[in-house]
C-alpha cells in the first residue's frame, strides 16, 4: 500500500522543515508547496498552481497549512487552494492558526472564547480559519502559541527572538509589559502538528501552548542574560490573553520535551547568539 500524501503549504519555513521531516519519519509521502517551487534544505517543492494536477491523481489527501498570516496573504492563498481542489478528492485540512486571534480577551481563553483579532497578522489568521471551516468538512484548526527556539531562519522574526537580539545589543525596548501571552518551543509545536496529522479522528479547534508569561517577564529575563537595560515605551499593545490547553492535553498532543521550556529555550538561544557574535558576550 502506498504512503498517504501530505501536502505541506509552507513546508520550507521555521516550523515547516521540522513538520515535513516529522511526517517523513511517520511514513507519509510529503509534498511541500512554496511560493517559488524551489528546493531548500535538500527538499524540493512545487508552486501552488501545480497543486491541482498533483491532488487530481489522489483519492485522498491531507493538506497542512503553515502560512504566516498577512505576510503570506493567507486567506487569499487558502481560497485559491479551495478553488483548485477537485470535488472527487477527499481532503482533510490541518490548519496552523494562532492564539493571537483571541486579541484583547484577557484571562484564560478556551477554544469557544470569542475571536477578536486586533493586529494584521491575527486578522489574517482569523480570516483563514473562516475559509478553512467553510470549505473543508474534515478540518482541524490548531491555535498555536507564540513560537520560540533557536533556528537561524527564525532569527529576529519571532517576538522572543527580537527581545534577545535587542538584549544582545544592550537595550531591550518593551511595550505591553503587563500583557500575557502563551508560548511554545518550535520542536514541540512541530511535534504537535505531526501528531495531529497522524490522528484523522481529530477535528475542530485546539489551543496549543506550553508556557505563559507576561512580556515584561520575558523582556526582563532577556535583559538579564546580557546585562542589558530595559527601555519602557509608551506604545500601546491591546493584546492580552492566556489559553486553556486542557482539550489538547486530553488528546495526548502536548508531551513535554527536555529543554523546551521558555526560560531554558531563551538561555539556549542567547548562547547561540553569543557563539555567532562573541562581542555580545561582554555584558553577560
Amino acid at each position: 500500500m502506498s504512503a498517504q500524501l501530505a501536502v505541506v503549504i509552507g513546508g520550507h519555513g521555521y516550523l515547516g522543515r521540522l513538520i515535513s521531516d516529522g511526517l517523513d519519519a511517520a511514513g507519509w509521502q510529503v509534498q511541500v508547496v512554496s511560493r517559488t517551487g524551489d528546493t531548500r534544505h535538500g527538499r524540493p517543492s512545487i508552486a501552488l498552481p501545480a497543486l491541482r494536477d498533483l491532488v487530481t491523481r489522489q483519492p485522498a489527501v491531507t493538506i497542512v497549512s503553515l502560512l504566516a498570516g498577512d505576510r503570506h496573504d493567507e486567506p487569499r492563498v487558502l481560497r485559491e487552494v479551495v478553488a483548485m481542489l477537485p470535488a472527487a478528492v477527499r481532503v482533510r485540512f490541518v490548519h496552523a492558526s494562532s492564539c493571537s486571534v483571541y486579541g484583547a480577551a484577557g484571562g484564560v481563553c478556551r477554544e469557544d472564547a470569542p475571536v477578536q483579532p486586533i493586529n494584521p497578522y491575527a486578522v489574517a489568521k482569523a480570516a483563514a480559519e473562516t475559509v478553512a471551516v467553510g470549505a473543508f468538512g474534515e478540518h482541524l484548526i490548531l491555535r498555536i502559541a507564540t513560537v520560540h527556539g533557536h533556528d537561524q531562519a527564525g532569527e529576529k522574526k519571532q517576538s522572543v527572538h527580537r527581545l534577545l537580539w535587542q538584549a544582545a545589543g544592550g537595550t531591550v525596548q518593551l511595550y505591553g509589559a503587563r500583557a500575557w501571552r502563551p508560548f511554545i518551543e518550535r520542536r514541540q509545536a512541530a511535534q504537535v502538528v505531526v501528531s495531529a496529522v497522524c490522528r484523522p479522528e481529530l477535528s475542530g479547534v485546539l489551543n496549543i501552548a506550553q508556557d505563559h508569561a507576561t512580556f515584561g517577564a520575558v523582556a526582563g529575563y532577556a535583559a538579564g542574560l546580557f546585562g542589558a537595560a530595559v527601555q519602557h515605551l509608551e506604545r500601546a499593545d491591546g493584546r492580552d490573553y492566556q489559553v486553556d490547553t486542557a482539550a489538547a492535553q486530553a488528546q495526548g498532543l502536548l508531551r513535554p520535551q527536555t529543554g523546551a521550556g521558555l526560560w531554558e529555550s531563551m538561555r539556549a538561544y542567547a548562547k547561540a547568539v553569543v557563539d555567532r557574535n562573541p562581542a555580545t558576550a561582554s555584558g553577560r
